[in-house]
């Protein structure tokens, strides 16, 4: 599909070759495997750490790492040298692990006469495995295909252009793993949850963070000058929370939860990874307490932000009453699971009784960082 051509219709999804859109993509990449089952890892990051416990589960061998960032030359990432480009074997098999930059450095391969190239996402595409903590990378495939009404609604209920296209580009990624789409929609990366076209903060109510992190977030939000500073901030990793609060240096407008939003209060068992992707998961190392959006305070709440790695619908549940009461403005994160970006605007739908308009942004050039900002309908964009 042709971002030019289908801006403005919706997505004809029931025309897709059925035959498997990415076949090739991935024909090709299993190939190199069939030869040999050693790589070089581009990008010391923390991408490329994931990426070491992937080869390492699958029996591939790590060679070493590559980045173009000329201080790292040299150091040892998580046992590994990092190496430059220019000492790396023309016939090696390069796993690039950015999330961000794939296009950019896919060319800069291939310029250097690298062709053995596999991306962070045709990897997990290939043995079929776990995007984040929630499902297997194939079925995010496979559901765009099964699911092609709830898309073309989707689609027809967005509120401008650049959504549209948004859509359009994460549909042909998910069908061909091919990310050039996704590279010509990408707007800023330091606007997620808050983008400068769509929201603005000049109501009194207050910001409920859903996936606080250490904080960065909130610090996002201050960034923007809203009206009402203060902040309820949840976190369910102990140690993370004590980072927001150093990082915070006990801003007087924010209380940090040690917590899960959630459909109920009471407690249910978290895994933790130290890093932004610990979930919900009945193997989880801990017991996390949960609380309700609705429960947490009778103040006005003004803006929403959710990135709690699967669970942003039973945190919705959790909001019903502060969704209809309040009408906050939402940015929820709506790519942990396969359904999820059609799924979570036909449920604020539901809860709402129709009172909410829908923007979708992307923010990398993988499955990652696709983000619905719902707003309600006094605040729609002409």
């Amino acid at each position: 599909m042709s971002l030019d051509d289908h801006s403005t219709i919706p997505v004809n999804l029931f025309s897709v070759d059925k035959s498997q859109p990415w076949k090739n993509r991935i024909e090709k990449v299993s190939a190199f495997f069939n030869l040999k089952r050693d790589l070089y890892i581009f990008g010391a990051k923390l991408n490329g750490e994931k990426c070491i416990d992937y080869c390492n589960k699958l029996g591939i061998t790590i060679k070493g790492f590559i980045d173009n960032d000329p201080m790292k030359i040299g150091q040892i990432f998580h046992g590994f040298e990092i190496l430059s480009l220019a000492s790396i074997d023309k016939n090696s098999i390069i796993l690039n692990s950015s999330g961000r930059y794939v296009n950019e450095i896919n060319l800069q391969l291939e310029v250097n006469n690298f062709f053995k190239i596999i991306t962070f996402t045709e990897l997990l595409y290939l043995f079929n495995l776990q995007h984040q903590a929630e499902d297997k990378i194939q079925n995010f495939t496979n559901e765009i295909l099964v699911n092609a009404s709830k898309i073309n609604s989707l689609f027809l209920s967005l509120g401008d252009d650049l959504s549209r296209k948004t859509l359009n580009a994460v549909v042909d990624f998910r069908l061909t793993l091919d990310s050039k789409p996704l590279s010509e929609i990408t707007p800023p990366y330091d606007e997620e949850f808050f983008p400068r076209d769509l929201l603005a903060f000049d109501s009194n109510g207050v910001f409920i963070d859903g996936g606080a992190y250490d904080g960065d977030s909130y610090l996002k939000y201050l960034s923007r000058k809203p009206k009402n500073p203060k902040a309820y901030l949840f976190e369910p990793d102990e140690q993370l929370c004590k980072k927001a609060s150093e990082r915070l240096n006990n801003n007087i407008n924010s209380r940090i939860f040690n917590a899960c939003l959630y459909s109920s209060d009471g407690y249910i068992t978290f895994s933790t990874t130290g890093g932004m992707n610990g979930s919900i998961s009945e193997l989880g190392n801990l017991k996390v307490k949960t609380m309700m959006i609705d429960n947490i305070s009778s103040e006005k709440v003004g803006h929403i932000k959710l990135d709690v790695e699967g669970a942003e619908e039973k945190v919705l549940i959790g909001a019903k009453k502060k969704l209809m009461k309040d009408k906050p403005t939402l940015a929820i994160a709506c790519y942990h699971k396969p359904n999820d970006i059609w799924q979570i605007p036909e449920l604020i739908q539901l809860l709402t009784k129709n009172s909410y308009h829908f923007y979708l942004r992307h923010y990398s050039q993988t499955l990652d960082d696709t983000i619905l900002y719902a707003m309600p309908d006094h605040l729609r964009k002409p």
